[in-house]
């Protein structure tokens, strides 16, 4: 689930009056669980979890519904665990800015979310084109980045950067 964004959680009980919702970001280990809401009523069968623009990326997250009355002996957890993801936005290049060939030029990019290691920078001469990397490897999140730009041959007016994290390529 991308920082900075709302997920509902949902849950389906039976002989339950009131549940407690809570997060861990480390698969549940050492009592790390941080409250999402209190004494929800059960009924209501979701919750909305306003995920923080500041919350660490991780991939070991997990979700606990425990019953408020009863939360020793009556909880469960997420079947399995979630990714909590980055989320990049490119401020530069943008539509419209002159990037030209050869010369240096910064990508520049905002960045949601803590802890965050390293990112894939890539470009794309033609919509639907293939993916170049803009350097080998990864590069750490914290922009700018340095570009000495593309070779002259390959640049066109509908070129595309796109920034990965490098722990996770679906984000």
């Amino acid at each position: 689930w991308p920082v900075g964004t709302s997920q509902l959680v949902r849950w389906s009980s039976t002989g339950i009056s009131f549940v407690n919702v809570s997060y861990s970001l480390s698969n549940g280990s050492g009592g790390s669980w941080v409250r999402i809401s209190n004494n929800t009523p059960a009924s209501y069968t979701n919750v909305t979890w306003n995920i923080s623009e500041e919350l660490d990326v991780v991939d070991q997250a997990l979700i606990k519904i425990e019953n408020a009355e009863d939360p020793v002996r009556v909880w469960d957890t997420s079947n399995t665990t979630f990714n909590v993801t980055p989320v990049f936005d490119i401020i530069a290049p943008e539509s419209g800015h002159v990037v030209i060939a050869e010369e240096p030029y910064s990508i520049n990019w905002t960045k949601k979310g803590t802890n965050v290691g390293n990112v894939i920078l890539e470009f794309q001469t033609s919509a639907g084109g293939t993916w170049i990397p803009v350097t080998t490897g990864s590069v750490s999140s914290t922009p700018p980045y340095p570009w000495s730009s593309a070779n002259g041959t390959v640049l066109s007016n509908t070129c595309k950067i796109r920034i990965t994290y490098a722990n996770n390529s679906q984000v």
